[in-house]
């Protein structure tokens, strides 16, 4: 998914069309239901949310409750870690004497300006904007 297409997912309309996605989905074909959508909606904005639908379904093993709020990729959803056993590994740390801990959402991939270019490795300026709009999706 792209920078742009992402932006549009957390916008109101996307949010909407990520919970039409998820009502929807068992109740019609992925395919009559994305050809529905597509004729009030953009066909890759359209294509992002049935995806993301898919991905939550899948997260939900490991993230339980809080997999149909977060957004996925499939690499970092299968390098992801289960909230049963982090939990398990903080407890662990916390038990060994450390009172603080660096935490990276992997479960949470957001595109960069580099992504944007080709390259999978990151490392570009991520859009502050979409940032802070991922924060308050996410709260």
């Amino acid at each position: 998914m792209d920078l742009e297409t992402f932006e549009q997912l957390l916008a109101p309309d996307g949010q909407r069309l990520l919970a039409e996605v998820a009502a929807r989905a068992g109740v019609e074909s992925d395919l009559g239901l994305g050809t529905r959508l597509r004729r009030t909606h953009e066909p890759g904005l359209v294509a992002a949310a049935v995806t993301q639908n898919h991905l939550r379904g899948r997260a939900a093993a490991k993230f339980g409750a809080d997999a149909p709020h977060l957004f996925f990729t499939h690499d970092a959803l299968e390098q992801s870690t289960r909230t049963t056993v982090a939990t398990h590994r903080a407890s662990r740390l916390a038990a060994a004497g450390a009172t603080s801990v660096a935490v990276s959402y992997t479960h949470l991939t957001l595109p960069t300006k580099a992504d944007e270019g080709g390259s999978r490795g990151g490392g570009g300026q991520l859009n502050e904007e979409s940032a802070t709009r991922v924060r308050s999706v996410r709260a």
